[in-house]
C-alpha cells in the first residue's frame, strides 16, 4: 500500500468532517447562548411548535397531582396541565399556555390547583384564577385558612378569594437550617458541564457564553477557511487549464 497519499487523505477527511459538523456545532453554539440568557429574553413566554421536528412524539398526560371528588371525578394535574376524568373520559380543563400543575387540594373553601400561571379554584366545573403568580404550593392550615404561593412569597386567605401576604409561615420557613443539596454523580457532572458547580446558578451564563463563543468562532472561521481554500483551488485549476 502506498502511504504517501495518507496525510492528504486524512486532511481531506478532516476537512469534510468539519464541514459536515459545522451546522450542528453552529446550532449548539447559538442555542447555548440563547439558553444562558433565556430568563432575560423571556423565552419561556414564547410558544414553540414541535410538529416539524422528528425527535418529538406525543406524550401521555402526566399524573403528577391527583384528587378525586365526591362525585367520582378524578382531577389529574402535571406538566401537561389539568384534566378531569369522568366515566373513563379525560377532558382538558387547564391546558393552555404550557400550564404546569404542582399541587391539588380539596379545602373547605373549594378545590384549588397550584400551577405555574397562578392559583385556580374550581367553581361549578369551571376554573377561575385567584392568584396571578407562579404558585408551587397550596395547603390548608390548622385554623382552616389557606396558604398558597412559592418559597418566600406565601399568601394567606380565609375565604379563598381575598389574599394577603403571610409573615407567620414565611418566618418559620426562613428559620429552617441550610443543608447541602442532594447530589448524584450524574448531577455533579451535569453541573460541571454547565458551569454551575464552579460559578453558581446566577453565574453559569459566563461559562456557557465563553464556551459557546469559542466554538462559534472556530466553526465560522473553519468554514471561512474551507471556502477560501476551495475558491483558491478552483482559481488554480482554471489558471492551469
Amino acid at each position: 500500500m502506498n502511504d504517501k497519499g495518507m496525510p492528504s487523505r486524512w486532511r481531506r477527511w478532516h476537512m469534510w468532517a468539519g464541514v459536515i459538523l459545522a451546522l450542528p456545532f453552529l446550532a449548539i453554539c447559538v442555542t447555548a447562548l440563547l439558553i444562558s440568557h433565556s430568563k432575560s429574553l423571556e423565552l419561556k413566554k414564547i410558544d414553540a411548535s414541535s410538529h416539524w421536528l422528528p425527535g418529538y412524539a406525543p406524550e401521555r398526560v402526566e399524573a403528577k397531582a391527583l384528587l378525586q371528588l365526591a362525585d367520582g371525578t378524578l382531577i389529574v394535574g402535571g406538566k401537561h396541565g389539568l384534566w378531569e376524568v369522568r366515566a373513563g373520559r379525560a377532558e382538558p380543563a387547564l391546558t393552555g399556555k404550557r400550564i404546569e400543575v404542582f399541587q391539588l387540594v380539596n379545602a373547605p373553601q373549594g378545590v384549588f390547583a397550584a400551577t405555574s400561571s397562578g392559583l385556580y379554584r374550581r367553581d361549578a366545573s369551571a376554573w377561575t384564577k385567584q392568584l396571578t403568580a407562579n404558585v408551587t404550593t397550596v395547603a390548608v392550615l390548622a385554623d382552616g385558612a389557606l396558604i398558597a404561593g412559592e418559597a418566600g412569597k406565601l399568601q394567606r386567605s380565609t375565604d379563598g378569594e381575598h389574599w394577603q401576604a403571610d409573615a407567620t409561615v414565611a418566618a418559620v420557613l426562613d428559620s429552617l437550617p441550610k443543608v447541602d443539596p442532594p447530589l448524584s454523580l450524574a448531577r455533579l457532572l451535569f453541573d460541571i458541564h454547565t458551569g454551575k458547580a464552579l460559578l453558581g446558578q446566577d453565574g453559569k451564563w459566563l461559562w456557557i457564553d465563553a464556551c459557546a463563543l469559542v466554538m462559534l468562532m472556530l466553526t465560522l472561521s473553519g468554514s471561512w477557511l474551507w471556502m477560501r481554500g476551495r475558491q483558491r483551488r478552483v482559481r488554480l485549476a482554471v489558471a492551469g487549464a
